[in-house]
């Protein structure tokens, strides 16, 4: 199901996907069991399957990534391959393109390119950290440069 200007302009086979907004999973080819709520939310998925993008830009550049929950303007915003992510809040995991990374609140973990199964609960939380693995940062700004 697409609505919105070019909501699912380019699926092929892929099945059982929702799009809602303008340019909502734009170039979907053949991903499966998506749902993009918002302007340009998973623009740029082809076979990603799984996920979960609502707020304008959310998933925006995924393109096979799996299994990812973004749920706000800019969450997971570069994510391109990454999976098993969740990320809530505007602007978290912006930058990630990894795996198994938590993040919810503002702009929790948004420099996060590489680093691995991180959990940020909190306003900023671990928003400087950009490689690190294995963090758990709680409360608004805990960790925000490490």
């Amino acid at each position: 199901v697409g609505v919105g200007s070019y909501a699912l302009n380019q699926n092929i086979t892929g099945d059982n996907n929702a799009a809602l907004g303008l340019n909502a999973l734009f170039a979907n080819t053949t991903g499966d069991d998506n749902v993009a709520i918002g302007k340009h939310a998973l623009q740029l998925n082809t076979e990603g399957h799984s996920n979960v993008g609502v707020g304008n830009m959310a998933l925006n550049s995924n393109t096979t990534g799996q299994l990812n929950v973004a749920v706000g303007i800019n969450a997971l915003f570069t994510n391109q391959t990454g999976r098993f992510n969740v990320a809530v809040g505007e602007s978290a995991l912006l930058n990630s393109n990894t795996d198994r990374n938590t993040a919810v609140g503002y702009e929790a973990l948004d420099e996060n390119t590489t680093g691995l199964r991180n959990t940020a609960i909190g306003l900023v939380d671990l928003r400087q950290n950009t490689t690190g693995e294995h963090n758990t940062a709680v409360g608004s700004g805990a960790l925000e440069s490490l």
